[in-house]
Parts: structure tokens; sequence; C-alpha cells
């Protein structure tokens, strides 16, 4: 549970330790440095905890392996830094400008990237745990294995980004962007993902069990062998989305639009479908269309007319998985 207390004090400690003779002298000497040998050059400090390098200039920099831990980098400017295997927990990076910088295997666990522009940047493998990436712009780019459990990301832009394999376990998605991102085999479980844009987005074989997909747009979507079981994904948009092979047991599709959707083997045992819009989706038997609609769905492309006395008769190959 995030203590709002305990943050706050803990922000006015690092604060104060900005502030101290030795911080200021460091911000001295890392001024002293980039004046006279050049922003082009390697720095590699050891160590630069603690201090306040607010609005610094840092583009290009080589700080691979530094320890950056707390520091104040708000509004600096840090594009195409080196910061490979560095130490930024805690690190304030608000506003600050990321753009095709190199992160991988960075440990970032608790900083602060709000409205930070890591556009194009690589953060394969990198720990964001506990992260604020709150309206945070990471467009196209790379986030391979990627921690972002507990954090942060609501209004965040991963348009286009490269996030295979990354977990994401108890995050906040709301509000974000993922439009033609891919998270193929990501772990989104758990997660909050109501009114996020996915539309297009790569998410086969994703793991979104009990996750929070209330309102949120998937038009196109791949989510081939996904498992959604117990989702909840009402006035949810899957227009053309490919739910082919995907566990959909226990989810909730209530208001929810899957005009056009492939649902060949879909699993939707036990699903919430009150009126929920079918229609022209590949891979459902008609069947499978009788069950769901006296469960409450709505198809276009079904007769009326027939009812639950027919169903003996009616064709079950190839159809999704529906158990009464």
């Amino acid at each position: 549970m995030y203590d709002m207390y305990a943050a706050t004090e803990k922000n006015s400690k690092t604060v104060q330790l900005w502030d101290t003779p030795v911080a200021v002298e460091k911000k001295q000497i890392i001024q002293e440095i980039l004046k006279y040998q050049g922003i082009s050059k390697d720095i590699n400090f050891a160590s630069l905890g603690g201090i306040n390098l607010s609005d610094i200039n840092l583009s290009g920099v080589n700080l691979s392996d530094s320890i950056l831990n707390f520091v104040n980098l708000s509004n600096a400017d840090l594009q195409g830094v080196n910061l490979n295997h560095a130490e930024l927990n805690g690190t304030f990076l608000t506003n600050s400008k990321l753009i095709d910088s190199h992160l991988n295997f960075a440990n970032l666990s608790n900083a602060d990237l709000e409205d930070a522009d890591l556009s194009n940047s690589f953060l394969n493998f990198a720990n964001l745990k506990g992260a604020n990436l709150k309206g945070a712009k990471l467009k196209a780019a790379f986030l391979n294995g990627a921690n972002l459990s507990d954090s942060i990301l609501s209004f965040a832009n991963f348009n286009f980004a490269t996030l295979t394999n990354a977990f994401f376990g108890g995050a906040n998605l709301s509000d974000a962007f993922f439009c033609r991102a891919n998270l193929s085999s990501a772990f989104l479980s758990d997660v909050n993902l109501s009114d996020a844009f996915l539309n297009g987005a790569n998410l086969k074989g994703t793991f979104l069990k009990q996750s929070d997909l209330r309102g949120a747009f998937l038009n196109g979507a791949n989510l081939n062998n996904a498992n959604l079981t117990n989702a909840k994904i009402s006035f949810g948009n899957l227009k053309n989305a490919d739910l082919s092979f995907a566990n959909l047991s226990g989810a909730d599709l209530s208001f929810a639009n899957l005009t056009g959707a492939n649902l060949s083997f879909a699993i939707l045992s036990n699903v919430i479908v009150e009126e929920t819009i079918f229609s022209n989706n590949k891979g459902i038997s008609e069947h499978t269309k009788l069950i769901l609609r006296e469960q409450g769905a709505k198809f276009d492309d079904f007769p009326e007319n027939m009812g639950i006395s027919t169903l003996e008769n009616l064709p079950k190959s190839e159809s999704s998985t529906v158990t009464c």
C-alpha cells in the first residue's frame, strides 16, 4: 500500500540531502568537467548519489555503471545518454529528456519519471518496479523483459513500443497508450488497464488474468492464445480482435463490442455476455451463438426465432468452447 506520509517524509529528506555543502560542491565539480572536457566525454563517476543536477545538460554523456540514487535530474537534458547498468533508485527525472538514451539493465526502482520523454530509448531488462511514469513518453522504446511491477503508468505513451516478456504485475496502466505496441508474452495479470488504448497491439500469449480492461480499446488487437481468465472487459471495444485460442473463462464481456472478432477455439466457459455485441465472428458455431444469446448476448447474424429447443440439432465443430 502506498504510504503518502512516508513518501513525503522521504522526499523531504532527499531535498535536504541535495542542499548539503558536499552535494553543492559535487554539482560544481561536474559543471566544471562538462565545461572543460565537453559533454561528449565519458564521466563514469563511481557515485553521484544525493545531489541536485536539475536542468543540467548531460546529453551524449557516458554514465554507464554510475550510482545516481536519489539524484535530482528533473528537467535535465539526457538525450542519447548511456546509463546502462546505472543505479537510479529513487532518482528524480520528472520532465527530463531521455530521447534515444540507453538504460539497459538500469535500476530505476521507485524513480520519478513523470512526464519524462523516453521516446526511442532502450530499457531492456531495466528495473522500474514502483516507478512513477505517469504521462511519460515511451513511444517506440524497447523494454523487453523490463520489470514494471507496481509502477504508475497512467496516461503514459507506449505506442509502437516493444515490451515482450515485460512484467507489469500490480501496475496502474489506466488511460495508457499501447497502440501497435508489441506486448507478446508479457505478464499483465491483476493490472489496471481500464480505458487504455491497445488498438492494433500484439498481445499474443499475454497473461491478463483478472486484469481490469473495462472500457479499453482493443480494436484489431492480437490476443491469440492470451489468458484472460476472470478479466473485466465490460464496455471494451474488441472489434476485429484476434481472440483465437484465448482463454476467456469467467471473463466479464458485458456491453463489450466483439464485432468481427476471431473466436476460433476460444474458451468462453462461464463468460458474462450481457448486452455483448457479436457480429461477423470467425470460428463461432450456431451452437455457441445460441448459448451466448440465451445468456444475454446480441447477434446481428443469428435468427431471432431460433430457441434453446433446437440446440441438439446445431453443429458444434470448430466452435468456441462454451459450457452452461
